[in-house]
């Protein structure tokens, strides 16, 4: 968690993100799966660049 970003600590669940790309290791996908598990996910994500990971 990037506490500097400035998304930190907000609830994004429903809400459509609209990213560069992702960042880090593939933990990343299985927070957004806990994210989804827990019915707090956002409703879509969407990458300017290239993602396989998150994907």
């Amino acid at each position: 968690m990037d506490r500097h970003y400035p998304l930190a600590g907000q609830r994004l669940g429903g809400a459509v993100l609209v990213l560069p790309s992702g960042r880090g290791s593939c933990s990343g996908s299985g927070v957004l799966l806990e994210l989804i598990l827990s019915g707090n996910a956002p409703a879509a994500l969407v990458f300017s660049e290239l993602e396989e990971i998150l994907t």
